[in-house]
């Protein structure tokens, strides 16, 4: 089998200029500029602030050689039916390069589906394999929509707003 073109490790401070150039946003969706915006400003101080260890954040990077290919981050969170509650993990971010999108790498795998797989096995790795996953993605966002489907995330949840669904690993 041959080697992977592509690789994954977790972001530290000296990713930030690489961050603030950034983008994934195609178009003026408010929902893909949201993403890009708080990608370039903010992920990287969401992921190391004073006392976010507790949440046990992860901000995970995608290259293809030495080319950002996409952003993933998830962070621990407790989610409550009623008054039942349970561990999860919430998928906080998951964006591609816009020059990414639809892409796949040599071996034939999707660049998003890489992504997700890289941040799922991180969970895993972190948690075990049956911590509960959830995301919370923005109703017209189809392709992250099918995305979420293939990898599992397939149950609903209410959402705080009405146009986003939080989608939820059984």
């Amino acid at each position: 089998m041959s080697k992977p073109t592509w690789r994954v490790r977790v972001a530290t401070a000296t990713d930030e200029k690489l961050l603030k150039r950034f983008k994934c946003a195609v178009g003026e969706a408010s929902w893909q500029t949201e993403v890009e915006r708080y990608i370039r400003a903010d992920l990287l101080g969401w992921g190391m602030a004073p006392g976010a260890a507790h949440y046990d954040p992860q901000v995970l990077l995608l290259f293809s050689k030495s080319t950002l290919v996409g952003v993933a981050a998830h962070e621990k969170k407790t989610l409550g039916v009623g008054e039942v509650s349970f561990p999860a993990r919430e998928l906080h971010v998951l964006a591609l390069s816009t020059k990414w999108h639809g892409k796949k790498f040599p071996d034939g795998r999707r660049a998003s589906d890489v992504l997700m797989v890289a941040a799922l096995s991180d969970i895993a790795n972190r948690d075990g394999a049956g911590i509960r996953v959830f995301a919370v993605v923005h109703r017209d966002n189809q392709s992250a929509l099918r995305m979420c489907e293939r990898h599992g995330l397939v149950g609903e949840m209410s959402s705080s707003h009405p146009d986003y669904r939080r989608l939820l690993t059984p």
